[in-house]
């Protein structure tokens, strides 16, 4: 399983507070686990970081368990980027002619 509730020696998987590649796309940090009603696991909420210099010992490949012919799960990206054109806009005279033109 590419997933653990209890982290162990050895195990180079997804478990809380563990960070993990996400083949061809990244890393992903286990932040919470999510039960349902019955007690069963529901939702695992991870933050999505891109690859940068973090060594992780394990990748896994994400693959949903539905069938094919299921419709893909739906969910909410949000990207941020820089805001200001420079890296300390407090020390500028005006900070609000230092905002990103693409900022909305």
């Amino acid at each position: 399983s590419d997933f653990r509730e209890e982290d162990s020696k050895g195990y180079y998987g997804l478990a809380p507070g563990k960070t993990v590649g996400l083949r061809y796309a990244g890393l992903i940090t286990c932040d919470d686990v999510v039960r349902g009603a019955s007690g069963k696991i529901i939702e695992l909420r991870c933050t999505y970081s891109a690859r940068g210099s973090v060594k992780v010992k394990g990748n896994i490949h994400w693959v949903c368990a539905a069938s094919a012919t299921a419709a893909p799960l739906r969910a909410e990206l949000r990207l941020y980027d820089q805001l200001f054109d420079l890296i300390n806009p407090a020390a500028a005279a005006d900070w609000e002619d230092h905002i990103q033109e693409s900022s909305e």
